[in-house]
């Protein structure tokens, strides 16, 4: 249920914010809105102390919710009702994650976010990638397909690739974020069809292995979270004048962050390794 809503969210916000809401952002601000919500009722202990029908209830007010915006035509007000809708569906979303098991276990830290937040970045963009693809020949429907396939399936793909579970802790983020150093690189080196499928998979596979859930409460952790809605607001402002090198750049910054992270977690290993040594032991000593 929990991944359904995910999706749902994702590539129906997108849409209808693009029908309704084009002229403010691009039409990301629903999708944004519901990915900060959600990052911010997930972090907090809110969503835990609602009684249980509170699920049921949440859902049958979205799901009626968005039955009553798609049918409306687009006016400002018919905006403002689908942003109050991203809210509802922000909570709904966030009770259900509450309470659905997280097979992989993740390292506290704010670098843990950068998977998700390109995974994220990535889903929320996906309507501006299909309509920008579209010029190139390429059906907007082949080009959600394609998203919604890779955020559907490589969770379960990702168990192949998942190193042992005697890996030492740094190693379970080093992983994610060379993929999203990968990914990143990728995309930079061109805007083809080949680029951008190599790179959203790079960047999918990331987010796969570290996790969908975001449920460590450090502050943060928490605001490097709502960096991803407001990077995705950032490239909806900008992509009517910048177009798709906007969202390439932004990229572009996930990478450079990701390579920041990995060169710190190389930094802390080689420090440890140092500190384990015997205390005055030579060279020739431990040879």
């Amino acid at each position: 249920m929990h991944w359904a809503t995910l999706l749902t969210g994702w590539v129906w916000l997108g849409q209808q914010g693009q029908r309704l809401g084009w002229s403010v952002a691009s039409g990301v601000l629903a999708v944004a809105l519901w990915w900060a919500l959600r990052v911010l009722f997930g972090h907090s202990g809110f969503v835990k102390q609602l009684p249980r029908q509170a699920s049921v209830w949440l859902g049958a007010v979205t799901v009626s919710g968005a039955l009553g915006v798609a049918s409306l035509a687009a006016s400002p007000l018919a905006h403002a009702l689908l942003l109050v809708l991203a809210g509802v569906w922000a909570l709904w979303s966030a009770l259900l994650e509450a309470g659905s098991p997280s097979p992989i276990a993740k390292p506290n830290g704010a670098v843990a976010s950068l998977p998700q937040t390109a995974m994220g970045l990535m889903m929320g963009s996906l309507w501006l990638t299909s309509s920008w693809c579209a010029t190139a020949g390429l059906p907007p429907a082949t080009v959600v397909g394609f998203h919604v396939l890779l955020m559907a399936v490589l969770p379960a793909l990702a168990s192949l690739f998942r190193l042992p579970p005697q890996r030492p802790p740094w190693a379970a983020q080093a992983w994610p974020l060379a993929l999203v150093l990968g990914g990143s690189l990728v995309l930079q080196l061109g805007n083809g069809w080949a680029h951008g499928a190599t790179g959203m998979a790079l960047l999918a596979l990331a987010w796969a292995l570290q996790g969908p859930r975001q449920n460590a409460c450090n502050a943060a952790r928490r605001w490097c979270a709502l960096a991803g809605p407001a990077l995705l607001l950032a490239v909806g402002w900008y992509s009517p004048t910048l177009g798709p090198q906007v969202l390439q750049a932004a990229y572009g910054l996930l990478g450079a962050g990701a390579l920041l992270a990995l060169l710190g977690l190389g930094l802390q290993a080689a420090t440890r390794f140092v500190h384990h040594r015997t205390p005055g032991e030579t060279f020739h000593e431990q040879h």
